[in-house]
């Protein structure tokens, strides 16, 4: 991507930024790969590993961050439900209605049936979630 991007290493560090929207964000990977580093119900991070075709949707309210993988491409096609929106709150956002509604849905006994990890289901076509430690 450096060269087909404008501002792209600004880019990458904004996208590395750890961040929630108070919408759902699914993405579509068309292209190379990356990582999407997600908070867990204990705040710790769990990464998650794209590649072409691949799809993440990431919930309304979850801390989430990107970066590439050693390939140092990605395309990814965002997909929206009506008009889009994905206004950035960086971190803390500890009270954003959307952000507590989250964290309300990880302990609700009626979080879909998920044991232990409400939020992993949803987020993955591919079943590539690795429990990696990350800094």
């Amino acid at each position: 991507m450096p060269g087909k991007l404008a501002n792209f290493e600004e880019k990458l560090k904004n996208f590395f930024t750890e961040h929630m929207h108070a919408d759902e964000e699914t993405r579509y990977s068309l292209e190379g790969g990356g990582y999407f580093d997600v908070r867990d119900k204990d705040d710790k991070w769990l990464r998650i590993w794209i590649k072409e075709g691949d799809i993440i949707v990431l919930p309304a309210g979850i801390y989430h961050r990107f970066t590439l993988d050693a390939a140092n491409h990605v395309k990814l096609m965002k997909l929206f439900l009506g008009e889009p929106v994905w206004t950035v709150h960086n971190r803390p956002q500890e009270d954003h209605p959307v952000w507590q509604e989250y964290v309300k849905s990880l302990t609700d006994d009626n979080a879909g049936g998920l044991v232990g990890a409400p939020w992993t289901s949803p987020l993955l076509a591919n079943d590539k979630k690795k429990d990696w430690p990350i800094q």
